[in-house]
């Protein structure tokens, strides 16, 4: 009804990667190449409450995803002659990749007939991606471990839409997240800071039932310097992301 409204809907996520390495052995460094595709199911819900002409609120939950990677490629080169019995030139592995659970609370109030503001909150269960691994069914010396130990996080995220004319509508938003890497686990696979970001955007209304939107996003990661402690491997990062978005979208 005009007060109340529920969501559902179901999530397939498909991915790929490529992963290189390089070890010493011997004299020489032996590079590894993985290679592999993998997928997932999950499911969203969603409330939506209006309890007063102005103010809407919403709560959404969308599940974790555990990516199943099976029969991936490694390919191994640069193998000293003394360990060509050891260490093939090709293997298969396996790996899975445990995407977290997100819960978001938002709530959105017009201030004018053409202007809305809107607060939310994120919480993503991090704490999940705990290990990245590669397994080697048939050759067990190949297999990589390596921690991870993701904490959970919080994200405050703000914003406004402007209703320019009829058919235009401008935003903005702020947001800052946290980083889910702790200290000792900051590698350059993912080199991941505090971070903040700055949103603009718009939608253009075609018909009553057709719209585009376009939006802008910049955001930027503090500088960090930190170790992965399991390999003593340290590094100073810096992060810009610069991203474009466009959508469309049709009411029934």
């Amino acid at each position: 009804n005009d007060k109340f409204g529920f969501g559902a809907g179901f999530v397939y996520c498909t991915g790929s990667a490529t992963v290189r390495k390089a070890a010493q052995a011997i004299n020489d460094d032996v590079n590894v190449t993985l290679e592999g595709k993998g997928s997932g199911y999950g499911f969203n819900l969603g409330v939506f409450v209006k309890p007063m002409e102005k103010l809407g609120i919403g709560l959404s939950y969308r599940s974790g995803v555990k990516v199943d990677l099976k029969d991936g490629d490694a390919t191994l080169t640069g193998i000293p002659s003394s360990l060509t019995s050891q260490l093939p030139a090709t293997a298969k592995f396996t790996s899975n990749l445990n995407l977290p659970d997100v819960i978001s609370f938002g709530a959105s109030y017009k201030v004018t007939a053409k202007l809305l503001v809107s607060a939310g909150y994120d919480f993503t269960g991090w704490k999940s991606y705990d290990s990245l691994n590669f397994i080697f069914p048939d050759n067990a010396t190949l297999d990589s471990r390596n921690e991870r130990n993701y904490k959970s996080t919080g994200a405050i995220r703000l914003g406004a839409q402007y209703t320019l004319k009829e058919k235009i509508d401008l935003r903005i938003g702020l947001s800052t997240d946290k980083s889910p890497v702790q200290d000792g686990y900051l590698s350059p696979e993912l080199p991941d800071a505090d971070k903040s970001a700055l949103s603009i955007g718009g939608s253009y209304k075609i018909s009553d039932k057709l719209s585009v939107d376009l939006s802008y996003v910049y955001e930027s990661l503090k500088e960090r310097k930190g170790e992965y402690t399991a390999s003593q491997f340290s590094g100073t990062y810096k992060t810009v992301i610069n991203a474009v978005g466009f959508g469309i979208n049709y009411s029934f």
